[in-house]
C-alpha cells in the first residue's frame, strides 16, 4: 500500500465529508495516444518507434490518498513552514466555523494553500477502489453526482452535469471542457480516522 497526496477545493472537501463525493476526475498528463481497457495507456514516442507505459499516478486499488486542503494554524506559526511544526489546532477552510467554535481563544494565522499541507495536518484519507481512463465528455449525470455535485431538485435548476462543467471550467480554465481531454477517473472510499 502506498500513500499519495491529492488536492481538493473547499467545496469538494465538504462533499467528501458528507459522503457524496466518491470519485474524482483529473486530467491525464501527458494525454494518451490510445487507451487499453485496463485503464493504462501507451504513448507513442520517437516517431512511433518505441512505446512508453504509464500507470495511474493516483495509485492502485488499496492505496491511500491523503487530502490536501486550504488550512490555517495559530498566528504564532505564520513564519514557519508546515513541515517545521505540528499543531493540535488546525482550521480547515472548508469547515472554518467548526474551528472557530471549538477554539474561540485562538488567533488564527495566515491562509495556507492546500498544496503546502504536510501529511501531519491531513484529516481525510481516501482508499482507492478502482481507476480508469476516459474522455471527459463520457461523463453522465450520475457521474457528476458521484463527483459530489447535488442532483437538481426541480427542472428549473441546472443539471448536476451542467454544474460539474462549471466547476471544471473554474478549476481548469477556459477551453478545458471543450478540449474533451482524457481524464483519470479514480473511485474511492473515505477512510474513517
Amino acid at each position: 500500500m502506498k500513500e499519495r497526496p491529492i488536492p481538493f477545493s473547499a467545496a469538494m472537501v465538504r462533499a467528501l465529508l458528507d459522503g457524496t463525493k466518491t470519485e474524482t476526475r483529473r486530467i491525464c498528463m501527458p494525454q494518451p495516444a490510445r487507451v487499453n481497457p485496463s485503464g493504462r495507456w501507451y504513448q507513442m514516442a520517437g516517431g512511433g518507434h518505441s512505446l512508453n507505459f504509464w500507470g495511474c499516478p493516483y495509485g492502485e486499488p488499496g492505496d491511500v490518498l491523503w487530502v490536501r486542503e486550504a488550512w490555517r494554524v495559530g498566528k504564532g506559526y505564520d513564519e514557519a513552514k508546515g513541515s517545521e511544526f505540528t499543531s493540535p489546532a488546525v482550521m480547515y477552510e472548508a469547515t472554518r466555523e467548526d474551528a472557530l467554535e471549538r477554539w474561540p481563544e485562538i488567533v488564527w494565522g495566515r491562509h495556507r494553500a492546500g498544496r503546502f499541507m504536510p501529511r501531519w495536518a491531513a484529516r481525510i484519507e481516501l482508499e482507492v477502489k478502482s481507476y480508469r481512463v476516459e474522455r471527459l465528455h463520457d461523463m453522465r449525470e450520475w457521474d457528476a453526482v458521484a463527483e459530489g455535485i447535488a442532483a437538481p431538485e426541480s427542472e428549473d435548476e441546472i443539471s448536476a452535469l451542467g454544474a460539474f462543467q462549471e466547476l471544471w471550467l473554474s478549476l481548469n480554465g477556459p477551453g478545458s471542457w471543450v478540449s474533451n481531454p482524457f481524464v483519470w477517473v479514480v473511485e474511492f472510499n473515505r477512510r474513517i480516522s
